[in-house]
């Protein structure tokens, strides 16, 4: 048996067909052990006596290069911490996306309450590293999010990409990445079963849409205006077939 030792900070280890309440709960129970370490990380090498003390934009730098030591904490649940230590920059860049993550998952919970969960990366990384036991493998196969709803004839098969990190707009052009994930699961799977294909953002990333050409620009135009929604934390955009066949056919040119 092959063993390997997980890079995500934040480990989905269910099976196949966990309900959507279960994870959502996992979740949020993994997020307050991060920050009970952090907050434990902070305490003991950032809150000096002298309570006058002042900051430095040096300090801040060599905060963010800090690693922070997790709690192993052995649960029977679904999602668990799977690194024992991040930087505390990398931390805050990926608790971006987990708070996406948490707004996607309740949006999908109010709308479908029996919906399963088949995948949930919310901090994945790019690959796994290898152990003695056994080499590195690849990402995760799929998306940030894969959510199976039952259906009479077929199940329907949502698929979501969680494109935000710290910053504003489109920071290491993720949510071009994203969406071109989800234009190649599109082809993929143009054969197979009924499939929905979502891209999540915070109201900063959608502003990126809106300003962008294009595709990108079609797309915005389909899509929620974070001008006029000035109060939503998160959007949750289907990308539509035909924008996702005009993807593939932008990277052939």
């Amino acid at each position: 048996m092959t063993h390997t030792k997980p890079s995500h900070l934040l480990y989905f280890q269910g099976v196949e067909g966990i309900p959507i309440k279960t994870v959502y709960e996992d979740l949020k129970e993994g997020m307050i052990n991060l920050f009970q370490d952090l907050n434990d990380h902070m305490k003991q090498r950032w809150c000096p006596d002298n309570h006058n003390h002042s900051y430095h934009e040096g300090d801040l730098r060599r905060l963010k290069r800090e690693q922070v030591q997790f709690n192993v904490r052995t649960n029977d649940r679904c999602m668990v911490i799977g690194k024992e230590r991040e930087s505390v920059g990398e931390l805050m860049n990926q608790l971006a996306t987990v708070e996406i993550m948490f707004c996607v998952l309740d949006e999908f919970m109010n709308k479908f309450p029996r919906i399963m969960v088949e995948e949930c990366h919310p901090t994945t990384s790019s690959q796994e590293q290898g152990t003695p036991e056994g080499p590195a493998r690849p990402r995760d196969k799929g998306h940030d999010l894969i959510l199976r709803q039952r259906g009479g004839v077929s199940d329907v098969l949502h698929c979501v990409e969680i494109s935000d990190v710290m910053g504003t707009g489109n920071n290491n052009k993720k949510i071009d990445k994203d969406l071109e994930t989800l234009a190649n699961s599109h082809q993929m799977h143009a054969e197979g079963g009924p499939h929905h294909f979502y891209l999540a953002c915070s109201p900063e990333s959608q502003k990126h849409l809106y300003r962008s050409k294009g595709w990108k620009k079609e797309f915005a135009a389909r899509i929620d205006d974070p001008h006029t929604n000035s109060s939503k934390t998160c959007f949750l955009n289907e990308v539509p077939c035909d924008i996702l066949q005009k993807i593939q056919e932008s990277k052939k040119t």
